[in-house]
């Protein structure tokens, strides 16, 4: 009995032959055996994807040694032809669907941005790495303004770590463009804060206030003045920030945010130098509630005071919780010593002296380099050598030895 000759099996065949069973060639649109029997030749495909630009079934009928010719022709076509076929690719939808939007390659850099290195400015540590880097761009989806800060933020930090002077014109115009539309929204929903948005508000409020810290601000100055409020003004909006936070905190400690807010909060020693530095401060604070001097308030600079040793404290522990402590002296202080440093207190500048000294303790952030040399230049300016002396470890630690001459050098004039 002579043997069946093999043959390779059709995987792709037209549905007639398969229902035939017979071998297909699978030429499309259609097969020679389809083609012989004057049937219409039809596959399967897989999603919505049609042959378009094919001859029709009923021209097929009537072009029978032509399309046979063709078939020959198409086996010897060279390989590189045979990408020509996704030309004939197209979805059944596409001829009734809207042209697609173009890319905003900007806004996309922004993203890469945010998830390869910015969301790092907000997290702690590891165990905060995935609030920050995943959950929240994924609320950002559902909610414009978040996504807004989060690109206004990571076009902050390429603006302020760029090294060309060009890009970082343009990065920090587009994150002004985008913090101006993300808080316009922001604003609008302050006082409807629920079950369903907090997450956005919570962390959109955490995106202002590094955002305040990290805008760039000129480092010289006509007015001494300028700088200081500057930075009162930051930690004013710190402050303020505080307020909308507070109202998230139910919701936020029943979620899987609730890690942001566990941190180490216990009071750590502080060095003997920096303990003497603030006990002089508290003995300027008494003499000067004995003197009755003019905007002095003894309880709002004692507090201050005391929130500074706490916040000197987090450097000597074994893993400090550094990223915060700008922010949490400003909460932690009373609202009445910014008032002190308004009306321009002595005492209140030198205890935001003590402060800048943190802010340079924390220049490695990109959001807290810059603050610590211009306001303490523009604070040695604005007092006499009484307040000085009691600044004098601050300057040197931030500028070195002979920082007279280095702040003189600097485009300060100090007044003598």
């Amino acid at each position: 009995m002579p043997t069946r000759r093999s043959h390779a099996k059709s995987r792709h065949g037209c549905l007639a032959c398969k229902t035939r069973k017979v071998k297909c060639d699978e030429v499309r649109p259609q097969c020679s055996n389809c083609v012989k029997r004057q049937v219409d030749c039809e596959y399967a495909s897989i999603g919505p994807i049609l042959w378009t630009n094919g001859a029709s079934s009923t021209a097929a009928r009537s072009s029978t040694a032509s399309l046979a010719s063709s078939q020959q022709s198409d086996r010897t076509t060279s390989a590189e032809n045979g990408l020509r076929i996704f030309e004939n690719l197209s979805t059944e939808s596409s001829a009734s669907m809207p042209a697609s939007k173009e890319l905003n390659l900007d806004d996309l850099e922004l993203m890469m941005q945010w998830c390869n290195s910015t969301y790092q400015t907000s997290s702690r540590d590891e165990k905060t790495d995935h609030i920050w880097r995943v959950r929240v761009p994924e609320e950002a989806l559902s909610y414009p303004f978040l996504m807004h800060g989060i690109l206004a933020l990571s076009a902050l930090h390429l603006a302020r770590t760029s090294s060309d002077p060009q890009k970082r014109s343009n990065y920090l115009n587009s994150a002004i463009s985008h913090q101006d539309q993300g808080l316009a929204e922001y604003r609008g929903r302050l006082n409807d804060i629920n079950a369903a948005n907090w997450r956005a508000m919570f962390v959109f409020s955490t995106i202002v206030t590094v955002y305040a810290f990290g805008y760039p601000h000129p480092p010289e100055w006509e007015d001494p003045w300028t700088p200081v409020d500057d930075l009162r003004q930051v930690l004013l909006l710190t402050r303020g920030v505080q307020v909308v936070l507070s109202t998230t905190i139910p919701w936020v400690e029943r979620s899987e945010f609730a890690i942001i807010l566990q941190i180490d909060d216990q009071v750590h020693p502080v060095p003997d130098a920096v303990q003497a530095a603030l006990d002089r401060l508290s003995e300027m604070n008494d003499i000067c509630a004995q003197q009755q001097m003019e905007h002095h308030d003894h309880e709002a600079c004692a507090i201050a005071i005391e929130q500074l040793g706490v916040m000197f404290g987090e450097f000597e522990k074994e893993a400090p919780s550094l990223k915060n402590i700008a922010a949490r002296w400003a909460i932690k202080v009373a609202g009445r010593y910014f008032d002190c440093l308004q009306a321009r207190s002595p005492l209140a500048l030198v205890i935001l002296a003590h402060y800048c000294l943190i802010l340079h303790r924390l220049r490695e952030f990109w959001w807290a380099e810059g603050w610590s040399t211009r306001v303490l230049r523009a604070i040695w300016v604005l007092v006499d050598d009484r307040w000085r002396q009691l600044m004098s470890w601050v300057m040197e630690e931030v500028f070195g030895p002979g920082f007279s001459d280095i702040i003189a050098t600097s485009g300060a004039a100090i007044q003598t």
